[in-house]
């Protein structure tokens, strides 16, 4: 079923009749077999899908993994490939693998590195902007530290998945999604997010999103010009709160592992542009560093945009 609009999340729309039991089949599937098992039957299922109807995105993800990874590296590019696609799919579709856990649990399933940055944050009581990334399992990153007991505002939504729309009325989560400005009233959102980050409130953000006007922030990552969104280092400038970069990642085996990087300050003191450009680089850095040998993290479709600007330079 398509997704489902959500133009105040405040008061989350009724659950679809016809999506209900798919929903809270993915659900039981997703969140109560051990995850092994289901990303080796995910994998299996996508490999007989490819073999029985071919798939120019297979042939699509082989290249980027190809250009991707390093000169040096060595592997089966097909099977790399296959895995990034799943683990796409998996973490750009569903968090119902880190829904409703304890703190305990999650520590134990995500064995975070950085975890002490938040809780440094939290016992000051002050604003924080948790920075994602289209990386790993990233629609688990804002849910997982809900559970652990950091007070985030999950990331804009304008419409949401069956799935997920479940999980939120299940947790009453409504109020605790960002909704998208109404266009012409970008100016007005970023003002009501700078007031509520000086009230002390924890957003969460994605820090890659590529900015087609090419008004964004500039930096370099795995050796290429990126040009991504400047509006978290822009709030973090304006409101004096820092950002915290949180992914993610699968290893060899799929299973996933929690990094949280440094607080990031938006220098107020120093011009504006060279501001936002050290802190959005030190970013940059945390991710490739994250990232170095978990490449395949890097969602393809996010890769070919970095690729595409490259040739389009």
């Amino acid at each position: 079923m398509a997704s489902i609009p959500i133009p105040d999340p405040a008061s989350l729309p009724p659950m679809p009749w016809l999506a209900l039991p798919q929903a809270w089949l993915r659900l039981i599937f997703y969140r109560y077999l051990p995850w092994s098992l289901v990303t080796r039957w995910k994998i299996l299922t996508h490999r007989l899908n490819v073999k029985l109807r071919g798939s120019r995105k297979e042939r699509a993800a082989m290249a980027t993994v190809k250009d991707l990874m390093p000169a040096d590296a060595t592997g089966n590019l097909r099977h790399i490939a296959v895995r990034t696609q799943v683990l796409t799919r998996l973490g750009r579709n569903t968090f119902a693998p880190v829904f409703s856990r304890s703190r305990a649990d999650l520590i134990r399933m995500l064995k975070p590195v950085g975890l002490e940055t938040l809780d440094e944050l939290k016992e000051k009581s002050q604003g924080v902007i948790i920075v994602g990334a289209h990386v790993g399992y990233n629609s688990w990153v804002g849910p997982a530290l809900l559970g652990m007991g950091y007070p985030v505002h999950l990331m804009q939504r304008r419409h949401v998945s069956p799935g997920k729309l479940l999980m939120y009325r299940m947790a009453d989560w409504g109020k605790m999604v960002m909704p998208y400005p109404e266009p012409g009233q970008e100016g007005f959102h970023l003002k009501k997010l700078h007031d509520m980050l000086q009230q002390k409130e924890w957003l969460q953000h994605i820090g890659d999103t590529n900015d087609s006007r090419k008004a964004g922030v500039k930096g370099e990552l795995f050796g290429h010009q990126v040009c991504f969104v400047h509006a978290p280092w822009t709030l973090a400038r304006l409101s004096g709160t820092p950002a915290v970069p949180v992914l993610i990642l699968a290893d060899e085996k799929m299973q996933p592992q929690m990094f949280v990087g440094p607080a990031i300050p938006v220098i107020s003191g120093i011009p504006a542009s060279q501001a936002l450009t050290d802190a959005f680089q030190t970013y940059l850095n945390f991710l490739e560093k994250s990232l170095w040998d978990r490449r395949w993290n890097l969602h393809p479709s996010q890769w070919a945009v970095i690729m595409k600007k490259k040739d389009s330079a």
